[in-house]
């Protein structure tokens, strides 16, 4: 027997629990816990800030999967600690938080920092709980561990009163519970399993999300087991991060965005539908995809949005499980799929690596990013704690492993940096430990970079300095203007110097080339650095007007309500800015006054488009001078072009949407080729377009890519007969077109492919006979998908396209895709990748490519998987609108 103060209970339980490290910042209340601490051999870091204290234990728990400790003084100690314990929360991540509070005998009489505890903490928390004697010290700190650690992790809080720390009593009467703490691994039941196989069986373009519960569950080993069985491309979020190395070649991260809005089946392993994933929902989750949710917490099964199947199990153990149930030819079936994201990814990292390479001074955000990834290894644990520059380097920085990298969490809670990466060097003193910290989140808890010196925990932290809360900044700038942004500015803080007055020490980096060398020397320093990286400024600019973008009036000219890929595409901007709050007017010509009249009372909204919600004006003809005042008069074709330039500046800013290369087959080549030339701000729907306009005309054109409308175009189960394949080509009158050219691929093909059968399609039917096997005329919209969808290539001969949507629709409903290289096509038809290119006007190629996707089953499936995930990711209405919004926007403001 031996006689235990309070302070002395707690110490043990924390020891018996596997707790060697706790951090604090003191308090008179809380001493006797520091006193059994020394008795235990738990080392006590007492820190600057108690909010400091509970990031601490918060990185603690993450980096041992164990409880992590925090002791703080009562009332304000309390209280400044909440942000942590929130934090964690979010986070799911298991720390104790224990507070001090004012003795029993006094409670109620107004005794030092008495307030009411408890209940301010439970709405974070597990539980929250106080103790009512000291004997009761052990049970209820063992009931607080045991909750923070089952089931989903999270924090806890225990209130212990002074006076019962103090408190003496024999050990016997406050025995400390053992083998309280049991997390069983949760599997799937039987049916679980069978239906996950069915679902695997049925998957053409799967997809993983490895959330912050794979690694809790230390779930990484069995999944690299699935991706590499059935070869399906995985992402990774959160505490999800390193569960594969950026090596992995199923391990994907800038592809994001195309793959789930393709992926027909999404596992998300451990990862909540929060913002982050877009909610689960279009436009991030492609619509009709199926997701399997596996989570430790049944609460967040079938959280916004409907599930083919949730579990509450763990995570590693249905991995395991699932191994069993792959199908054997899944990698093989779904490979095609994996390339496609992979093209993406490489396509994506190409871009990006522009931006490293930069040699701008002031440095760019990307520059520090490869920097720093450079000097990460499998030994380094990076911290990120800011917003620009912590998100350029998470896009950068490559991972090996598992608890390598460690943010705030979903909480978005900056100023966690300092604490997490002290800690991260306290339990792991063989490593190496960065901080990547912005300007605005150093300034909350840098004061703990004295912490790390004084502990003698070296760890480096490279500042990025942009002078601004630039996350915040960018849109208050966007939405304001600079005249009235306020409070989101920050001076260029030597925060080197800072460093230096701390113990530490700090060095000023103004050049690109400099920073490699001072990385190198902090990081083999043995000491505490801080690298301070002067970035360039968020931007600037004047709003010219106090208007809001909803408020925009823009005047349209369209030539025509007649269903065309061209007139489409203007009448859904039109409808979609509309929908945004714009005020839109479409000024469509009746070429006669009476005619005009009559339209306006019959012809409101296009027969084919009967939602639409832009204001409709028919005219006898275009007059500039009688036009509606406007902020933005946007010209979509020649004849309408002339009709922009010459209207009054009440008018707005003139833009000419430029949907094709008119003068090859629209009027006088001369009198076209004028309008490109007129002081109209160009907007061209393909690259191709705009290296016409700035080649031929020495005119600057911004490019938006029409995007194909997934609400309509997306594959759709048809019945399809033999026989097979099914070749789709438009029917079409012009020259231009290509359809001889079509017709003699399709008869060289079948020589080989004698099965081949030719279906067209178009406004009208041929003139006269031409050997399609079937013909569809003028189908309405809604029936154009399931057109698409049964076929199994789709031939473009155009020689000339400004886009071309046919061939983009049916590329998102899953046919394969075989053209000319027509200009147009280029920003989505990549010679085999997403389809087959033919050199323009070589009929001998285009018959030769048609043949190869003819004869070849497993060739179309790929071209065809990987087209589809192309052009229904790569291009989106949402943000070509807003594009388009950004472009009026600035051009209102150069206006003035």
């Amino acid at each position: 027997m031996a006689d235990l103060t309070g302070g002395q209970l707690v110490a043990r339980v924390l020891k018996q629990a596997g707790v060697g490290h706790v951090f604090t910042l003191c308090g008179g209340h809380i001493l006797p816990i520091y006193d059994g601490c020394l008795d235990e051999g738990i080392v006590v870091i007492d820190v600057r800030h108690e909010q400091a204290a509970a990031h601490a234990a918060d990185a603690y728990a993450r980096l041992t999967r164990n409880v992590g400790v925090a002791m703080v003084a009562p009332g304000p100690g309390v209280t400044d600690a909440v942000t942590g314990v929130a934090n964690a929360y979010a986070a799911r991540s298991p720390m104790l938080l224990i507070g001090g509070a004012a003795p029993l005998g006094l409670r109620g009489l107004g005794a030092l920092q008495e307030m009411e505890q408890v209940a301010l903490l439970r709405p974070i928390t597990k539980g929250s709980f106080t103790v009512p004697e000291t004997r009761q010290i052990p049970e209820v700190l063992t009931t607080a561990i045991r909750t923070a650690l089952s089931g989903r992790p999270g924090p806890v809080f225990v209130e212990i009163p002074v006076d019962l720390l103090m408190t003496t009593l024999e050990d016997r009467l406050a025995p400390i519970p053992t083998q309280y703490v049991h997390r069983p691994r949760a599997a799937a039941d039987p049916d679980a399993l069978a239906s996950l196989e069915r679902l695997l069986a049925g998957a053409e373009r799967p997809v993983i999300i490895a959330g912050g519960g794979v690694y809790w569950d230390d779930a990484a080993k069995p999944l690299a087991a699935l991706a590499e069985r059935a070869g399906v491309p995985v992402f990774m979020n959160g505490a999800g991060r390193g569960a594969l190395p950026t090596a992995h070649p199923n391990a994907f991260g800038l592809a994001r965005g195309m793959a789930l809005g393709a992926a027909d089946l999404v596992l998300v392993l451990g990862a909540p539908l929060d913002f982050r994933l877009g909610y689960g929902r279009p436009p991030t989750f492609a619509e009709h995809a199926r997701v399997v949710q596996i989570d430790a917490d049944p609460g967040e099964l079938g959280r916004n949005r409907p599930l083919e199947l949730g579990l509450a199990a763990d995570i590693g153990a249905v991995l395991r499980q699932a191994l069993d149930v792959v199908p054997k030819t899944m990698a093989a079936r779904v490979a095609p799929w994996l390339e496609a994201v992979r093209v993406k990814e490489m396509e994506s990292r190409r871009k990006l690596d522009a931006f490293c390479a930069s040699g701008e001074t002031p440095i760019s955000h990307y520059r520090l990013a490869a920097e720093i990834a450079r000097v990460v290894g499998p030994d380094t644990i990076v911290v990120g704690d800011g917003g620009d520059v912590v998100g350029c380097a998470s896009r950068v920085v490559p991972l090996h492993r598992p608890g390598q990298w460690l943010d705030p969490g979903p909480l978005g809670c900056l100023g966690v940096g300092p604490s997490f990466a002290l800690t991260a060097k306290l339990l792991h003193p063989g490593h190496r430990v960065l901080l990547i910290a912005g300007d605005g989140a150093l300034g909350l808890n840098g004061m703990e970079l004295e912490t790390a010196v004084r502990f003698k925990l070296p760890l480096v932290c490279v500042v990025g300095n942009d002078g601004g809360w630039g996350q915040i900044r960018n849109p208050q700038l966007s939405f304001y203007g600079a005249a009235r942004a306020v409070a989101t500015s920050l001076p260029s803080t030597r925060f080197d110097l800072m460093a230096e007055a701390l113990g530490a020490r700090g060095v000023l980096v103004r050049e690109p080339g400099a920073i490699r060398p001072a990385l190198d020397t902090a990081l083999g320093s043995g000491e505490v650095w801080c690298v301070n990286v002067l970035l360039a400024r968020p931007p600037t600019g004047r709003r010219g007007r106090s208007r809001w973008r909803s408020e925009l009036r823009v005047t349209v000219l369209c030539p025509h309500f007649r269903i065309a890929g061209g007139v489409r595409a203007i009448l859904t901007y039109a409808d979609r800015l509309a929908a945004r709050g714009h005020a839109v007017t479409v000024v469509v010509p009746a070429r006669s006054r009476w005619r005009a009249a009559w339209r306006t009372l019959t012809a409101t909204t296009p027969e084919w488009m009967r939602r639409f919600r832009a204001r409709v004006a028919w005219v006898s003809r275009w007059d500039p001078d009688a036009l509606p005042e406007s902020d933005i008069l946007l010209a979509t074709a020649w004849q309408s072009a002339p009709v922009a330039a010459a209207a009054p500046t009440r008018c707005g800013a003139g833009f000419y949407l430029v949907q094709h290369y008119e003068s090859l087959y629209h009027g006088d080549p001369g009198v076209v080729d004028a309008t490109y030339r007129l002081p109209l701000r160009k907007i061209a729907i393909s690259s191709w377009l705009a290296d016409v306009m700035r080649d031929r005309f020495a005119s600057v054109a911004d490019v938006i890519v029409t995007p194909v409308d997934r609400e309509l175009f997306h594959r759709v189960d048809v019945p399809v007969e033999p026989p097979r394949p099914r070749v789709l080509m438009l029917h079409h009158e012009y020259a231009w077109k290509g359809v001889a050219d079509g017709l003699e691929a399709v008869a060289r093909a079948r020589r080989r492919v004698p099965t081949l059968r030719l279906v067209g399609f178009g406004v009208k039917r041929p003139r006269f006979p031409l050997p399609y096997d079937e013909f569809h005329a003028n189908l309405p919209q809604e029936r154009l998908a399931a057109l698409y969808s049964g076929s199994d290539v789709y031939l473009c001969p155009s020689w000339d396209e400004g886009l071309g949507m046919p061939p983009m629709e049916a590329t998102a409903c899953g046919a394969a895709l075989v053209t000319y290289d027509n200009g147009g096509c280029r920003d989505y038809a990549r010679d085999g990748e997403t389809a087959l290119v033919a050199r323009r006007r070589d009929v001998d190629e285009l018959a030769g490519k048609l043949t190869q996707l003819a004869a070849d089953a497993a060739l179309r499936a790929r071209i065809a998987a990987a087209g589809t995930a192309f052009v229904t990711t790569a291009f989106d209405w949402e943000r070509a609108v807003t594009r388009l919004e950004t472009l009026f926007e600035a051009a209102c403001v150069a206006r003035g």
